[in-house]
């Protein structure tokens, strides 16, 4: 009978009572074991065409729908990008003062994911990602109706709320239907 080494694992016994594992481990031993694990597996990749053949209507719908949020969730956002200008002549602020709105958005976006991640997690992704986009919507219509700087600021920070929970509650409505054979990998970029 094959006597096969066990996995290691952090909480196990050591092998003698003089070998501390991981513990002791000089810092040169632990980057020449950790830079060969850098290296991807080389499987086999199949076929992505093969593979979305494989998805039903309604598989399909869930990934459209997600990637239409998604996608609109970007525009969204670049279009303070590219307007940076004239929210600075209608804000009578610098252009550099308009791109905070920007910072907020993408400082936020960790708030966003974690409020809508919990949300999804204990009621299901339909109603958070359901009220996300609801509120998505409000936030980029209130984006244009802002009339002084520090509105113009709290929007685009809940906006960059919302702009965090979409992408979590989207990536996982379009991924969750697909069948276990397909790689996500495919379809995420």
């Amino acid at each position: 009978m094959d006597h096969e080494k066990e996995p290691y694992s952090p909480h196990s016994e050591p092998l003698h009572p003089h070998q501390h594992h991981d513990a002791h481990m000089s810092v040169g031993r632990y980057i020449a074991t950790r830079i060969p694990s850098l290296k991807p597996p080389m499987a086999k990749v199949q076929n992505p065409i093969r593979l979305l053949r494989l998805l039903n209507f309604q598989q399909w719908m869930f990934f459209l729908v997600a990637f239409c949020a998604w996608s609109w969730d970007a525009f969204d956002f670049f279009t303070v990008s590219l307007t940076v200008e004239n929210l600075a002549e209608t804000f009578n602020r610098t252009k550099t003062d308009i791109t905070w709105g920007i910072t907020l958005v993408l400082m936020l976006r960790s708030v966003g994911s974690i409020i809508f991640g919990l949300a999804a997690d204990r009621w299901g992704r339909k109603w958070p990602f359901i009220v996300n986009n609801v509120l998505f919507i409000i936030l980029e219509l209130a984006t244009g109706f802002c009339s002084s700087y520090k509105s113009f600021l709290g929007v685009r920070a809940l906006f960059g709320i919302a702009m965090g929970g979409l992408y979590g509650n989207a990536a996982a409505t379009g991924m969750v239907w697909l069948e276990i054979c397909i790689d996500s990998r495919y379809l995420t970029g």
